[in-house]
């Protein structure tokens, strides 16, 4: 039943489209970087709920990875989030018309279909601690149904988070 219902919600979220940017400084040995913290102000266009819910996924990403997190870290991570209206591509069209040997009178209409939806991008920074400059950034951009329930958004969260932390670190 579990199983089921995780099935269900990511199905709601439809965050299968998500598009994953990668830049980075390619002069930089990500293998140094072996500890994090967050900057204190990190997190804007997130409420409280969602900063907690985002520091504890990426906490638990790079900790999958050996870094782990410090008070005296090797980089600081800020994110941050975009949403704006997404773009709708599915519409029902309505036409009327009336025409009369080579002269024709159209008029027609969309109504959009579905529920609605917001186009979220998140970023993630990851700052040198020492030089104060950015060393690496992922940015996932997707479409989803709002209102997301507190659950529907940990699954979320993860999975995009997931996707973003793929390639890291960059293979150079």
């Amino acid at each position: 039943m579990n199983k089921l219902k995780f099935l269900l919600i990511l199905l709601c979220i439809g965050c299968s489209g998500a598009r994953v940017a990668y830049d980075y400084d390619s002069n930089t040995n990500f293998k140094e970087y072996k500890s994090f913290k967050f900057f204190e102000d990190t997190g804007k266009g997130f409420n409280d709920l969602d900063i907690k819910r985002l520091t504890s996924e990426i906490s638990r990403q790079l900790t999958l990875k050996n870094i782990k997190p410090s008070d005296t870290p090797d980089m600081f991570i800020n994110f941050f989030s975009e949403k704006r209206p997404a773009e709708k591509d599915n519409f029902l069209g309505i036409g009327i018309g009336t025409g009369s040997g080579i002269f024709d009178i159209g008029v027609s209409g969309d109504i959009p279909l579905g529920s609605r939806e917001i186009r979220q991008t998140i970023t993630i920074d990851f700052v040198d601690a020492e030089t104060n400059s950015l060393i690496w950034q992922g940015t996932v951009s997707t479409n989803i149904k709002e209102p997301l329930t507190p659950s529907q958004k940990e699954v979320y969260f993860s999975k995009v988070l997931n996707k973003a932390f793929n390639k890291y670190p960059p293979n150079k």
